[in-house]
């Protein structure tokens, strides 16, 4: 095709049939549909445009054509792949536009919100201290009677903030040697006059021409910089010397306040309130200066949460209770948890059985109101009280620093007030009243623990309100514990180690105290009621259970009062593990050891372990369990329980429990055929002797039931089937086409495939920077062309505001020229 560019367009278009004659009648030809007939059009006219363009199409050849076949990606069009990237970052960059400002995403900004070593306190405090800050600067911010260091040393910086002039004066006159005069109090106000006029005078005669400087008189000369610094700086030392002397002064006064606070305070509350003179209501009957004092203390309305729905309330009560089942099971499994927490509270009835969660969760929320809500109800009372005369003053309550001190303060009231006593002291001291107040109700609480304890070894026992007092003072306790727990787990401990060296004293000496005492069985059931027994580690629980199993196994239980307590603690390990059904052998030992003692004949087998380490003898006529009441806790100091077949019936009893819940514990260990078999044996004796005694009977059909359910489900061990391994393959030694110029090569086949990975690592990074770098440019072009349209919109607008109101004015001044015209010619 010869020719110009143009010439071989034109040529190419008429052979197309694109121009020319269009109106050419064929024969035997349908008419095509018009879609399908601009479809071919558009693509011949992409054919062309393509021919014409020879910058539309890249072809990559190699050095040496060696193939004639055409191989996939050696053209392409480089202007449509741009035109698309430039289409994909146009929708990317107007759907970012589109949610620009339009988030409704929360942040949550708080200080410490993200912090996990803050406790909640510790973040509460910081963000007070913070607004405290911030509200402090904005108020002193125009204060002009604040006097700042910082802005006197501050007064040459040329960026110094002041109310106007960039807080200069506006005096021309240098007020340094003003300042020294005025606190010269030796001058007066005659001498004052009789110096300005001489001076009025020479000011005056230097005007006039006719004065002549005296000896005496210095001519004053122009102050350099330096100078003016140096009395500057003079006067800021000057002045912030002065107000350091005022600080003093003042921060002593407010010591010696803040030392005689306290004598004052306790002052005020032992001196009695004057009796008010009897005041007649007036004719309305309106107090006012009531209704004034009641108005001054009405809280502000704020704003209530939305009240919850059953529903709500039921799935939030749920949620929680998962969680912490969640928590407890991962401290029963020992796995770690990040996130502190108190002690569980899904053991609050682990001794109180038939309490409801709701009961538990309203008693905490009303202990927790009692301190917030103290304030209120002591201001309504003074309020109602004004007008009545009290006859009697509490004596102040002073929060005990030890046991022996709460005793006595306890000596002064009745064994019915101890509660009373104890919840007056933990008001008067709540930690919100004043600073210290924190640490002295933790160590209450250890004296709280301490008196629960003294009491039950004292002889208050017998007392009626007895139980309801403990059972108080343990709840309390409880309570307390989860807020105050470092001083109760170190006093917990130390007892643990009291008891431990008593155990070992009475396996060394004969003739030492025996254990355990009803204060120990009483200390073991507290550290279960206060603490989560399920944990796989904790600090007090776990060692309290190593003493409990050292005190089952190794002490000798050598006379009924002993035995007593040894069920005891066996029946509070079981209920150690309750929820988490871990076998505890010492247990297992002791219960053994205790049947044996009340079985008349000697019993060998190889299945038992254990011997007893003294005989009791049961009474012969033992038939049923109907009639034998159950002994108590205070019976370990009864000496004549030896001869008392009663007790020693009761004892017996309350034995066959203890290993039915024992069995009960550990029915579903995979070992209960190796645990039951020497209960089964011993109680096959005792069936033997004591035929009528039905306990006996069901708690021996019990150990077969269970024991023939364990033998169905063990089955026996077999070896376990692998899969079989296939035989390792091993890369050759020697490589054919192995080329020593390649500098990817490697023998190590690893490190050849990390090499690989970061050579591909290395090009997406370039290629992603090169995405990055035109991103930034589309977006400039687009904000470039976005302020030119911005701008040329506004031109036009103001133009065409321009031009009405040039209109609007060339209308009027016609107007006025009519006017004058025919006002003219009227004339």
């Amino acid at each position: 095709m010869a020719g110009s560019q143009l010439k071989q367009l034109k040529a190419a278009l008429k052979e197309n049939g694109l121009v020319g004659q269009t109106n050419v009648k064929r024969k035997n030809t349908k008419k095509a549909p018009s879609e399908s007939r601009r479809d071919d059009k558009q693509a011949v006219l992409e054919k062309i445009r393509e021919q014409f363009n020879p910058f539309e199409l890249k072809v990559n050849r190699k050095k040496t054509d060696l193939d004639t076949r055409s191989t996939k990606g050696t053209q392409g069009k480089p202007g449509i792949s741009k035109q698309i990237g430039e289409d994909a970052r146009k929708a990317a960059y107007e759907a970012k536009k589109k949610l620009q400002n339009k988030n409704g995403i929360f942040k949550d900004r708080r200080f410490g919100e993200n912090d996990s070593s803050l406790t909640a306190e510790e973040k509460m405090l910081q963000r007070f201290t913070k607004e405290r800050q911030t509200q402090s600067s904005k108020r002193n911010l125009f204060n002009l009677d604040d006097d700042n260091e910082n802005a006197e040393d501050d007064e040459d910086d040329d960026n110094a903030f002041g109310l106007t002039h960039y807080g200069k004066s506006l005096s021309l006159k240098d007020d340094f040697e003003q300042d020294a005069d005025l606190q010269n109090n030796g001058d007066d106000d005659d001498d004052d006059d009789e110096f300005m006029k001489p001076k009025k005078r020479t000011l005056e005669d230097r005007e006039s021409g006719n004065h002549e400087p005296d000896e005496d008189e210095v001519i004053p000369k122009k102050k350099t910089k330096a100078e003016v610094m140096k009395e500057v700086i003079a006067k800021s030392k000057f002045y912030k010397q002065q107000r350091q002397i005022l600080q003093e002064k003042v921060e002593e006064k407010i010591f010696d306040l803040d030392e005689e606070y306290d004598d004052i305070l306790q002052e005020l509350r032992t001196v009695p309130k004057q009796k008010k003179p009897l005041e007649f209501a007036a004719n309305d009957g309106i107090n006012y200066e009531k209704s004034i004092k009641e108005l001054n203390l009405d809280r502000r309305a704020a704003p209530a949460d939305r009240t919850k729905t059953d529903e709500e309330i039921r799935k939030e009560r749920a949620d929680k209770m998962r969680e912490l089942e969640e928590a407890r099971l991962r401290r029963m499994e020992g796995l770690e948890d990040d996130r502190e927490k108190g002690p569980d509270e899904l053991d609050d009835d682990f001794w109180i059985q038939g309490s409801g969660d709701e009961d538990h969760e309203q008693q905490e929320q009303d202990d927790d109101n009692d301190e917030d809500e103290q304030d209120d109800e002591q201001d309504d009372e003074l309020i109602q009280n004004d007008d009545k005369p009290k006859t009697t003053k509490s004596l102040p309550v002073i929060c005990p620093e030890s046991h022996e001190e709460f005793l006595e303060i306890l000596s002064n009231y009745k064994f019915e007030e101890t509660l009373t006593t104890a919840n007056k002291i933990l008001t008067s001291y709540a930690p919100r009243l004043q600073i210290g107040n924190k640490e002295k109700i933790g160590i209450f609480t250890v004296i709280l623990f301490q008196h629960i304890l003294y009491l039950s070894e004292s002889d208050l026992v017998s007392n009626e309100k007895f139980s309801e007092i403990q059972e108080g003072l343990i709840s309390l306790v409880k309570t307390l514990s989860q807020k105050y727990n470092f001083e109760l787990t170190e006093s917990l401990r130390d007892k643990i180690e009291e008891i431990h060296e008593r155990i070992t004293e009475t396996l060394q000496i004969e003739d030492a105290e025996e254990f355990p005492t009803i204060s120990d069985l009483t200390f073991f059931s507290l550290v279960g009621i206060l603490y989560s027994t399920s944990d796989h580690y904790h600090l007090v629980v776990t060692p309290t259970s190593i003493i409990m199993g050292e005190a089952l196994d190794q002490i000798k239980f050598k006379s009924i009062n002993s035995l007593i307590g040894g069920i005891f603690i066996a029946e509070t390990f079981l209920k150690y593990q309750r929820i988490s059904k871990r076998y505890v052998p010492e247990v297992t030992f002791f219960l053994q050891k205790a049947l044996l003692s009340f079985l008349p004949i000697d019993l060998t087998d190889d299945s038992i372990t254990s011997t007893p380490d003294s005989k009791f003898q049961l009474p012969k006529n033992l038939t049923s369990s109907d009639s034998i009441e159950a002994f108590k806790i205070t019976d370990l100091d009864n000496d004549d329980l030896n001869s008392n077949d009663l007790i020693k019936s009761s004892i017996f009893n309350k034995l066959i429990s203890t290993v039915d819940l024992a069995l009960d514990t550990w029915k579903d260990k995979s070992s209960l055929l190796e645990i039951s078999s020497p209960f089964i044996i011993i109680l096959s004796k005792f069936i033997e002797i004591y035929p009528n005694y039905k306990p006996l009977s069901q708690l021996s059909l019990k150990f077969t039931r269970l024991l023939k359910f364990s033998k169905d489900e063990r089955k026996p061990l077999t070896l376990q089937s692998h899969k079989k391994l296939s035989i390792a393959t091993y890369a050759p030694k020697f490589e054919e086409n192995f080329n020593p110029e390649r500098k990817s090569y490697d023998e190590n086949r690893s490190r050849q495939e990390i090499s690989k990975m970061n050579k591909q690592i290395k090009q997406e990074r370039k290629i992603a920077l090169r995405e990055l770098r035109k991103d930034s440019r589309f977006e400039a072009r687009q904000q470039i062309k976005e302020k030119k349209e911005k701008y040329a919109e506004y031109h036009s607008k103001m133009a065409k505001i321009l031009n009405t109101i040039n209109t609007v004015e060339g209308a009027e001044k016609n107007e006025y020229e009519r006017e004058k015209k025919l006002r003219k010619s009227k004339k």
